[in-house]
């Protein structure tokens, strides 16, 4: 295992290669503006309180463990697990991609100020949990999503065979664009006056019969 107990910095003309597999704690932030970095596939724990992840370098790190308080303010990509008990904030100039075959995707607490896109071919074998978004989350890919609250100024879009157990549109301004022809939403909560949702499937889609308190388009 190795210990990071200070922040990382990136500098630009940096190269960062980890050899070998190794899990790796990170007590502080990552500042990413190297030009090569290559993370092996151990597990990568953020454990430090009030940190950040940054820089210009997309930090791409197949496993992610958050245990602690993070904002991501750069562009993070994980292809294999994204778990741990602690915060995750995506903020306002944040990207936060789950691609390929993630198996997990279970961290506790995620919020999303910035761009959250989940595409790819994995199945998510457990839930993304709780989900609280008030900028642009698009839900590709396949497998499970459980749990998102689509805040003020929140969009929402729909664009594959996932299933959404619980999506709640909870303000006036939040929209939900399902573009997807063979989604699933359990429970698709819309009663909220002003809240929009647009059915925008290029071909026979099917349109939840429910309350519409605020504005559908189809």
């Amino acid at each position: 295992a190795k210990t990071y107990t200070g922040d990382i910095t990136l500098n630009s003309g940096a190269v960062w290669n980890e050899t070998g597999v190794s899990t790796y704690d990170i007590a502080a932030s990552l500042i990413n503006n190297a030009t090569t970095f290559n993370a092996s596939t151990g597990v990568h724990t953020f454990s430090g309180t009030a940190e950040t992840i940054s820089g210009s370098t997309t930090t791409s790190i197949p496993s992610v463990a958050v245990t602690g308080t993070y904002t991501n303010s750069g562009t993070l990509t994980v292809a294999t697990a994204l778990s741990g008990a602690g915060t995750l904030t995506n903020s306002s100039t944040g990207t936060l991609n789950i691609v390929g075959t993630v198996g997990t995707c279970s961290i506790t607490s995620l919020a999303n100020v910035g761009t959250i896109s989940k595409t790819g071919s994995g199945t998510i074998t457990t839930a993304l949990a709780s989900l609280t978004n008030t900028g642009t989350f698009n839900a590709g890919g396949t497998g499970t999503i459980s749990g998102i609250t689509n805040n003020a100024g929140g969009v929402v879009n729909v664009t594959n065979t996932n299933t959404i157990t619980s999506l709640n549109n909870a303000t006036s301004t939040s929209t939900v664009n399902i573009s997807s022809l063979t989604y699933t939403i359990t429970t698709l909560t819309t009663t909220t006056a002003g809240n929009t949702v647009n059915y925008t499937g290029s071909g026979d889609q099917t349109i939840k019969d429910q309350d519409y308190g605020g504005n559908l388009g189809i």
